[in-house]
């Protein structure tokens, strides 16, 4: 996707810029990762590897006076519609993003030109995939698929079952 030569924009699922007459006031963008700490026998704490948080943004957009209705309109639907959004900084590009809240307040200085704070979380999304299993120690637990109840088999050189309902000794 080939993005604007713009300082900070916001782009829809199909790689349209949202909010193109608008004018963005400030964008903070939080890009976090924890270290994780764990206790060893000794009493010391370890720190053996980093997690990174999804990434979080917090853009104030100043709504054209003219076309704020159908500006708001865009960043409403893709909210509603749980849109993937892109972000793009001068320091980096934000892919998969969701509106969580479009905080916005009406004032006085801002009645003509309404701002809104649109707040962004990234979505980390997996894909599972399943093999078959043809490497398991016990060939038996390969395929578990419709075998409904399965009886148990005495052992073979087991001469004494327990019932361990009645705990009465059987064979």
């Amino acid at each position: 996707m080939v993005y604007r030569n713009k300082t900070i924009a916001l782009y829809g699922d199909g790689g349209s810029e949202l909010l193109g007459n608008a004018s963005i006031v400030s964008c903070s963008v939080n890009d976090s990762s924890k270290l994780m700490e764990h206790p060893i026998e000794s009493g010391a704490v370890i720190s053996d590897y980093k997690v990174f948080n999804p990434v979080t943004a917090s853009v104030v957009v100043a709504l054209s006076a003219s076309g704020y209705e159908s500006e708001y309109a865009q960043i409403y639907a893709a909210y509603k519609n749980c849109e993937f959004l892109t972000l793009q900084t001068k320091t980096n590009v934000y892919k998969n993003l969701q509106v969580l809240s479009i905080p916005h307040e009406a004032t006085f200085k801002t009645i003509n030109r309404p701002t809104i704070t649109i707040n962004l979380k990234e979505a980390l999304t997996v894909e599972a995939a399943f093999t078959v299993g043809s490497n398991l120690k016990n060939p038996a637990n390969t395929n578990t698929k419709d075998l409904g109840h399965v009886q148990t088999q005495k052992a073979k050189n087991s001469t004494i079952l327990y019932d361990l309902s009645s705990k009465k000794k059987e064979g």
